[in-house]
């Protein structure tokens, strides 16, 4: 039986080593997408291969490249010390460039007889009615507006996400069976208790889009004043905006009135775009950086730490002035949004029209104005077991997140229609809840050559020109080229801890990593293993040395030696090392050993063991003279004798005390 400290450190290397942890980028995704795997294949101009990776997970990687928030790039290791690796930027020259909907996977298993309607089709019911579909059940998505998308196409304008893209990206449902009701608004259209009744189960998936105006304000619903997502809806519909024009104003400092306020330069009755909002200063926006340098470039004109302070109308009952007051701070002393304003620091604003970009909800008319229940894992409805819910009338805030709710919610559907338990079993980590890796390369272990002088910058798309772009809602952005998407691959790190795999010449012929090791030694018992792994090491201690955690490894093989020579009658029990024994015995030998003692009394002896003498003759006869020469030949002696240390590694503990004592009593 192994010593409890060896079983214990096997336990604190299978729970703490990071040689099986997925890289950041993987697990900020909430898709889990292998962003490190596929930019690998593009780095090595496999790009047939990348976009099959891509599509494991995403099936719009074409709209993703464009407007993903992608969380991925905020995890990058390289951008702790660096900038981080365009992401999104090559998921979108990978899937424009590699996508064939040909290839597209439309397996499915054979149909169930089940039925699930889908409320909403956005990412969220698209991903939710792909995984829904593949599993062979039938589904029916109800769509109050005439496209697919949702939020997609009615919130993001189309100089950011041409919507060629997304009727292609999104024809995968059509493609695997899936059936599309447009305009039919449930609730109004058609009753939601209709679909309690015909369908096995129901999913929720409607987006937010119901803007939010300040209302303290007086003139508030004045002509000329609009939500973000009424403006953004109309542009995307038409390209242009019955309402606004003139000298149009933004409120708020996110991406959204970014999107507002590069739209609304858009309109062929605009004079200038103006953004108004409360923070001190740029930076401080929470909007994109590049969303602000874009909007900078087209000519957009920024308002910092203000407030509408009134809004006055003209005899038309139109906007026509504004009055702002000065922000002094966002936040009270708990941390809490919660402004404080100069009523006596004020100006006034011409104006004609009015954009609130300060948020936007969800339309709850389904639910009688009540908010939507459920527990927040599975996403079932806590009264009623058949509805779930998903993407933003759930708990999403990006499109990605919608998706993996999507994904979610559709596996406790499917649980739920085979009378399962809906989340027994399953983990949030991997299904888009909060996901960390354990994964962490101090600089010193990042590859050599990452930060030469000559290293490549963070690359980016070309865009078209600022003065001429804003005359049309043309995409803005270039994908990269061929030799931009591999340079920009090339900045990967790649990140993985396997130093010490890299490191021992014999780790990797019988496992992946440490853990995965140690966990089937505690799992099945050393005694159950093949015996030449814990032989193969040669005690070097590189693994060690190399592990940024300094785990120690070589101890536990060299227990475990020790155990099989003890079941074995204190012999080894590997046929291979009978040989290796004869030679240790007579090594340590009198035939084989030279002794000379002290002339007078020997003080100090040299002890250089048989390699040593076997590899350096001279090396050790000079030594063995420098020490007489500086301690007096009266008093140095010299033993050349086999200390039978091999004995001792191949664990026959025994045999080598007593070969050993030999060398002592000399």
């Amino acid at each position: 039986m192994l010593k409890k400290e060896i079983v214990e450190n096997m336990k604190h290397i299978v729970d703490n080593c990071m040689g099986d942890s997925k890289s950041a980028c993987t697990t900020a995704c909430p898709m889990n997408t292998d962003a490190k795997k596929y930019i690998a294949l593009m780095g090595d101009n496999r790009g047939e291969e990348a976009i099959k990776v891509i599509r494991e997970e995403l099936f719009i990687p074409r709209i993703l490249g464009r407007v993903c928030a992608h969380p991925c790039e905020s995890a990058c290791r390289r951008g702790e010390e660096d900038e981080a690796i365009s992401i999104a930027g090559l998921k979108r020259y990978i899937a424009d460039n590699y996508d064939n909907p040909d290839m597209w996977d439309l397996s499915k298993k054979d149909s169930t007889g089940k039925k699930v309607a889908i409320i909403g089709f956005g990412p969220a019911g698209a991903q939710g009615a792909i995984t829904l579909l593949k599993e062979g059940h039938e589904v029916t998505i109800f769509e109050k507006n005439s496209f697919s998308g949702g939020m997609l196409r009615y919130g993001i304008p189309e100089y950011r996400l041409p919507r060629d893209i997304i009727e292609s990206e999104f024809s995968l449902i059509n493609r695997l069976g899936g059936k599309v009701k447009f305009n039919i608004e449930v609730g109004k259209d058609i009753c939601f208790e209709t679909l309690e009744k015909e369908y096995d189960a129901i999913l929720v998936s409607i987006g937010k889009q119901i803007g939010r105006k300040d209302r303290t304000l007086d003139n508030h619903d004045a002509k000329g004043i609009l939500t973000a997502v009424e403006f953004l809806k109309e542009v995307s519909l038409t390209r242009e905006s019955k309402e606004a024009k003139g000298n149009i104003l933004t409120v708020g400092g996110g991406d959204v009135a970014m999107d507002c306020a590069r739209s609304a330069l858009r309109l062929k009755n605009s004079k200038n775009s103006y953004v108004l909002f409360l923070e001190k200063n740029l930076e401080s926006l929470t909007a994109s950086k590049h969303e602000v340098e874009s909007a900078i470039a087209e000519g957009v004109k920024f308002i910092p730490s203000f407030g509408i302070k009134e809004i006055l109308i003209n005899e038309e009952g139109r906007v026509d002035e504004i009055i702002i007051k000065k922000c002094e701070s966002l936040f009270n002393e708990n941390g809490e949004f919660s402004p404080k304003f100069n009523e006596e620091e004020i100006e006034k604003i011409d104006i004609d029209t009015l954009i609130f970009a300060i948020g936007q909800g969800v339309d709850l008319t389904i639910n009688s104005g009540e908010k939507f229940q459920f527990n927040k894992e599975s996403l079932q409805n806590e009264k009623n077991p058949k509805i779930f819910y998903a993407g933003d009338c759930a708990s999403s805030n990006i499109v990605v997140q919608a998706m993996a709710e999507g994904r979610r919610a559709a596996k406790s559907i499917i649980r739920f229609l085979n009378n399962e338990d809906v989340w027994m079993g399953r983990d949030i980590a991997l299904e888009g809840g909060k996901s960390e890796t354990k994964l962490y390369l101090p600089t010193e272990y990042l590859p050599e050559s990452w930060n030469l002088d000559s290293k490549i910058k963070r690359r980016k798309g070309e865009e078209l020109d600022p003065k001429e772009r804003i005359k049309t809602f043309l995409e803005v952005e270039k994908t990269f080229t061929h030799k931009i998407a591999l340079e920009e691959a090339s900045r990967c790190l790649q990140c993985e801890c396997k130093l010490c795999m890299k490191e021992c010449m014999m780790m990797s012929e019988y496992t992946a990593c440490p853990k995965e090791l140690f966990k089937e030694y505690l799992e099945k018992g050393y005694e159950n293993m093949d015996m030449n792994i814990a032989y193969s090491c040669n005690e070097c201690k590189q693994c060690t040395i190399k592990c940024p955690n300094s785990f120690e490894i070589r101890e536990n093989f060299m227990e475990m030696r020790k155990e099989y020579v003890k079941a074995n009658g204190d012999i080894s029990p590997l046929d291979g090392h009978t040989g290796l024994d004869d030679g240790q015995e007579l090594e340590c030998s009198k035939k084989y050993s030279v002794t000379i003692p002290g002339k007078k009394q020997t003080k100090y002896v040299l002890i250089p063991g048989c390699t040593v003498p076997a590899s350096f003759p001279e090396l050790v006869e000079e030594t063995y003279e420098h020490m007489k020469k500086t301690l007096g030949e009266d008093n140095v002696g010299i033993i050349l004798q086999c200390c039978a240390k091999p004995t001792e590694i191949i664990g026959e503990t025994k045999l080598f005390e007593e070969r050993y004592s030999r060398v002592q009593k000399r």
